[in-house]
């Protein structure tokens, strides 16, 4: 599915729209006496306008793609001549960019040492 062109600039035009709504229905309560008096102006600093960052299509899209890449890539390892760490961390991190979700450096430093101990702990209890 392509994302629909101009999207974000509508989506940040609703919202600036219902933050002046209600600015100014703030506005005519305090004209009729039933409010107090806002000592600021600026939208930004008066709402905070929470929204999630996609929707649930967009993660069941995001989620499929990961899938489709994660099979290519461990198609793509296969064809390797033996074990490769960085192509293991290039999986990982295309993976979870993939999701939506890229991790730091520290996180797959992280992931690719326990994975390691892992390994190793099975290969000594089999020993």
């Amino acid at each position: 599915m392509k994302p629909v062109p101009g999207y974000e600039r509508l989506i940040k035009y609703f919202v600036w729209l219902l933050q002046d709504i209600i600015y100014h229905a703030y506005q005519r309560a305090v004209l009729a006496g039933k409010a107090d008096p806002l000592q600021e102006s600026n939208y930004e600093k008066l709402f905070t306008v929470g929204m999630p960052d996609i929707s649930r299509r967009d993660n069941v899209n995001l989620a499929k793609s990961a899938r489709d890449l994660t099979l290519a890539l461990k198609d793509a390892a296969a064809l390797l001549p033996g074990d490769s760490e960085t192509f293991g961390r290039l999986m990982l991190q295309l993976t979870y960019k993939f999701l939506g979700e890229p991790q730091d450096d520290e996180t797959i430093d992280q992931m690719m040492m326990e994975a390691e101990e892992s390994q190793e702990e099975g290969e000594n209890a089999t020993n």
